[in-house]
């Protein structure tokens, strides 16, 4: 009797890179993740070692050519290590976990070489999302624009605040006395006002590829929260990340 197992496989080398860039956004925030697999796909909900911001990713069975499922897994791995045997299969991609009493790990690989990479004991406990967080009306922005906006600002200062004006939302920072201001979106929900961000937790967004929009939830006073949709023509949505971000508790 064969033994059970869990088995991964992407083929298409723009899934694979963005698969990748999701890593690479983990592994700017922690050295552990927590994965969790089953028939609905693989979650990964952690928090930054500064609980300053929590990521929550649920990549649906769809996104991927090959997902097989015996057993239900859920285990952490080192993700520098995890993100280093990646990027060793850019061409094609397989992921496989076997059901096992012993020593328990991860072989990532293709037709011609695999790595094996054994799962840590627990090492985190597992982040979860507040469920009291009631937000308004989402703002749709261009997750591109964003990005470029944060990696010039990233140069010249420590945070950047976003409010709404006119029925815009605006990104802000100052430097030399001098005000830099850009438009991400419209449509902007009235009740918010604004809130000041540090920009090293927005700037890990840029390590995302292959996501064109972004949604924005704002509310006064609460977290960021943004939304990242990966969707097929055919499949519909297939990864859907959800990145929380505290805001600066300090004057203006």
């Amino acid at each position: 009797m064969e033994n059970k197992k869990i088995k991964i496989e992407i083929k298409d080398k723009k899934d694979i890179k963005k698969f990748m860039s999701i890593f690479d956004f983990l592994n700017r925030q922690t050295k552990y993740i927590n994965l969790n697999i089953n028939k609905q796909g693989i979650y990964i909900t952690e928090m930054c070692e500064s609980n300053i911001s929590l990521t929550d990713i649920h990549i649906k069975p769809s996104f991927f050519d090959v997902f097989e499922i015996d057993f239900s897994a859920a285990e952490s791995v080192e993700t520098d290590i995890f993100l280093k045997c990646l990027k060793n299969y850019k061409e094609e991609l397989r992921i496989t976990i076997p059901e096992t009493e012993a020593e328990k790990f991860i072989i990532l690989g293709n037709e011609t070489q695999e790595q094996k990479i054994y799962f840590e004991e627990e090492k985190k406990q597992q982040a979860s999302v507040p469920n009291d967080l009631e937000y308004e009306t989402p703002t749709k922005i261009n997750y591109k624009d964003f990005v470029n906006f944060l990696t010039i600002a990233n140069k010249d200062t420590e945070t950047i605040k976003i409010f709404q004006d006119d029925n815009k939302i605006y990104g802000e920072y100052t430097k030399d006395k001098l005000t830099n201001k850009r438009i991400f979106g419209e449509n902007a929900n009235p009740k918010f006002e604004k809130v000041k961000l540090s920009i090293d937790y927005l700037i890990l967004l840029k390590w995302i590829k292959g996501f064109d929009n972004m949604k924005m939830y704002f509310k006064t006073d609460y977290p960021i929260k943004f939304i990242l949709k990966n969707k097929d023509i055919t499949t519909g949505e297939n990864i859907n990340i959800n990145y929380i971000v505290a805001p600066r508790v300090d004057d203006d």
